[in-house]
């Protein structure tokens, strides 16, 4: 298995690369490319170029949820020609997205609707619970609530039938891959909390998560959470924590002195093989 960092918020040593708020991943496995996440615009597909990273023969683009930094370049993709046999997102991905400021509400959302793959003819999957897309790779979707620590902030909202509502993406997916040492686990932000996905995954897989790849959102958060985090982590078995965008650079600090985590800080342009 191989995943590469098409685009992140870090610079890597490649300087060349573009890099920015925002997360694109390209999984290669058994003879499979998917593509998760597209980042905010066309600058992957530029890095991709410039890694000698071929697109034109994916075999699934899969979308962790719907803001602007993880779908937005989806569009781009399209446009510029690529072709995309298969979409998947969650159950609710086209919900309008936006974060409140007081009376202010910024739009986080991808900037495109169901007409868009529509257009360009491609295949559109909507996740609901688990499915197994290509054998040994799996999306999870519908992750339970087990962690009272890991609630989503008041300030994420979304659009739905003319009201706004608290978001409690319930459209975020995750990718799983499993392998003989346990699951490869590819997420985007974990909204719904790191652990409670975590959880969620090992109970229905019957596997123990090997690998943490992705955001786990906790750049915002204060000390206390992040140590329940690192804390809950630390007490499993995994081996390899790739941690990156919306993670938090307090939470990388506390993670490379935490017992039991070896971390890994991904970048723009970096490649891990298992």
């Amino acid at each position: 298995m191989k995943l590469s960092v098409l685009f992140e918020n870090a610079p890597g040593e490649n300087k060349s690369l573009e890099y920015g708020h925002g997360l694109s991943l390209l999984i290669e496995f058994d003879d499979r490319k998917i593509l998760f996440d597209t980042a905010s615009g066309p600058a992957f597909l530029r890095n991709a170029k410039r890694m000698g990273i071929d697109l034109s023969d994916l075999d699934a683009v899969m979308l962790s949820h719907s803001h602007y930094d993880h779908a937005s370049g989806f569009r781009d993709l399209l446009e510029e020609g690529f072709e995309v046999p298969s979409l998947f997102v969650g159950k609710g991905f086209f919900d309008k997205k936006y974060k409140k400021r007081g009376c202010v509400y910024s739009d986080l959302s991808a900037g495109w609707g169901m007409d868009l793959p529509t257009k360009y003819g491609v295949p559109l999957c909507t996740i609901e619970g688990t499915k197994e897309i290509f054998p040994s790779v799996f999306l999870f979707q519908g992750f339970s609530r087990t962690d009272s620590m890991e609630s989503v902030t008041d300030s994420f909202v979304k659009e739905v039938d003319g009201m706004i509502v608290k978001d409690d993406f319930s459209d975020e997916i995750a990718l799983g891959i499993s392998t003989d040492n346990g699951i490869v686990l590819v997420v985007g932000c974990s909204h719904p909390g790191i652990i409670n996905i975590v959880n969620h995954v090992e109970r229905v897989s019957g596997k123990n998560v090997f690998a943490l790849i992705g955001g786990i959102h906790l750049k915002d958060e204060g000390k206390e959470r992040i140590y329940h985090v690192l804390s809950a982590l630390s007490r499993r078995n995994i081996s390899v924590l790739g941690l990156c965008h919306c993670t938090g650079g307090e939470t990388k600090k506390a993670a490379e002195k935490f017992p039991g985590l070896e971390l890994t800080t991904i970048s723009t342009g970096d490649v891990l093989f298992f």
